[in-house]
Formats: C-alpha cells, structure tokens, sequence
C-alpha cells in the first residue's frame, strides 16, 4: 500500500506531479542519499520512492495550492462518500462524482 501512496502523493500534492516532486527533492538535503542510491544500488528504487514519499509529507509548503486541496478532499469523498449518497447509487458512483467535479475545478482554475 505505501507503493500506491508513494505513487499517487505526487500528483496528488504538486502541481506539476512527480517531476516537480523529484526537481524539489535533488536541491534539497536528501539529494545526496538519493545520488548516493542511484550510483551504488541502482536496483534500490523503493528507497528513492520511499524519500521522495517522506519529503513530500514533510514539506507541506511546496504542496499546490490547488493540487492538494483538491487531491484531499477528493480521495476523502471517494473513501467515506458512498455512506452520504443513495443506497439506489451503483457501486463507485462516489469516484465518477469526484472525477467530474475535480475536472470542473480543474478547468474553472486551469489547472
């Protein structure tokens, strides 16, 4: 489940997704690790995954200011919504409402 957390997160939380993720964390303090990572364990890739996941929790402040909101209130709709909505709603109702609206936001802010 961290794999599937550690791919998601940064499209999630950035605006430009996991290449803004990986450009933060090569000017940050765990570039080094990282470099050390690629050269000496190439095959260690879950450790980079892991990093970058760890770095993106704890810097909340180069989340997007629309990309994360979003990414928050969207995967808890799509968690906890089928409770709130009509039992007559096929199952997964809950991820095609979240979709619309999230592309709508995402038009209404060009993002």
């Amino acid at each position: 489940s961290i794999g599937v957390v550690a791919s998601a997160l940064p499209n999630g939380l950035f605006t430009k997704g996991a290449g803004e993720l990986k450009a933060k964390v090569a000017e940050s303090a765990f570039a080094g690790f990282v470099t050390f990572m690629k050269t000496n364990a190439p095959a260690a890739t879950g450790a980079i995954s892991v990093t970058n996941l760890f770095y993106a929790i704890t810097h909340p402040g180069d989340w997007g200011m629309i990309a994360a909101p979003l990414f928050v209130v969207c995967t808890a709709f799509v968690m906890k919504g089928s409770k709130y909505l009509p039992k007559s709603f096929p199952p997964g109702t809950e991820v095609i409402i979240a979709t619309a609206l999230a592309t709508i936001m995402s038009m209404k802010f060009d993002y």
